[in-house]
């Protein structure tokens, strides 16, 4: 993922490739504003300290990157864990692991819909 620009630019660059809205986006750090948001990506308003460390937290992003624009967006943190996780389920395919770390950023409303759905299909299967 591209570092160029400014720290601005990556927050922006951040939720596109999470494919969140701004208030989803915003949401999840606590911040309850879409134009909040907007002005962070457009540059009317600065990331403090609680912002990125809460963007770091939330989303699994390297700090170093979000500021400064220097190495890789992701921590590898987040994906050792989640590939560790997975890892003791037995073999498990790359695209359920991005199913997985997907899942990770959902928020709470999401994440019960998503369970239902999988809860259903899995009772479908059992009936079968």
């Amino acid at each position: 993922m591209s570092a160029n620009g400014s720290v601005h630019d990556r927050v922006r660059t951040l939720r596109k490739y999470l494919g969140l809205t701004q208030e989803e986006f915003g949401k999840r750090i606590n911040i309850k504003s879409r134009a909040h948001i907007s002005a962070l990506e457009s540059g009317a308003r600065n990331v403090t300290d609680r912002i990125a460390n809460d963007i770091c937290r939330v989303y699994g992003v390297n700090k170093k990157w979000l500021l400064e624009g220097e190495g890789e967006m992701r921590s590898n943190a987040e994906t050792a864990l989640i590939s560790d996780v997975l890892s003791s389920l037995g073999e498990i395919d790359p695209l359920d692991m991005e199913t997985v770390r997907l899942y990770l950023l959902l928020g709470e409303e999401h994440r019960k819909a998503f369970r239902l759905l999988v809860k259903d299909i899995a009772e479908s299967e059992r009936h079968e």
